[in-house]
């Protein structure tokens, strides 16, 4: 194939399933970029593609082995301390968000970082 020939169908299905090389990939991605034949034909093939990966990635558990799982998320979430790391990260961003706000009106020197002026 080269990028005047259009894939065929399984080709683009490939593509949307991630089978092909990253030569062929890219003449594929190639040929979508000028083509929108092959584009919308590639788009419904990525969707059906997604919609049977997320159909298949449930699988049905029994409910003693569903509570199980659900329990050792729950303590690997509460372990994982997310709140304190979110409040970290905010108040982070807040300080440096303020800090660029008011470096402008206090002048360039740098005394934020140790307290006194350079």
């Amino acid at each position: 194939m080269n990028l005047t020939e259009h894939p065929d169908p399984r080709t683009l299905a490939g593509l949307a399933a991630g089978h092909l090389t990253g030569a062929r990939s890219d003449l594929v991605i190639a040929h979508l970029s000028e083509c929108e034949t092959c584009l919308a034909l590639a788009d419904r093939l990525w969707d059906e593609h997604l919609a049977e990966i997320a159909g298949a990635a449930i699988p049905d558990l029994n409910p003693e082995v569903a509570e199980r799982v659900e329990y050792g998320l729950w303590r690997h979430v509460r372990r994982s301390d997310l709140g304190g790391d979110m409040i970290r990260l905010s108040t982070r961003l807040l300080l440096s968000g303020s800090v660029a706000l008011l470096q402008p009106l206090l002048g360039s020197q740098q005394i934020w970082s140790t307290g006194r002026k350079r």
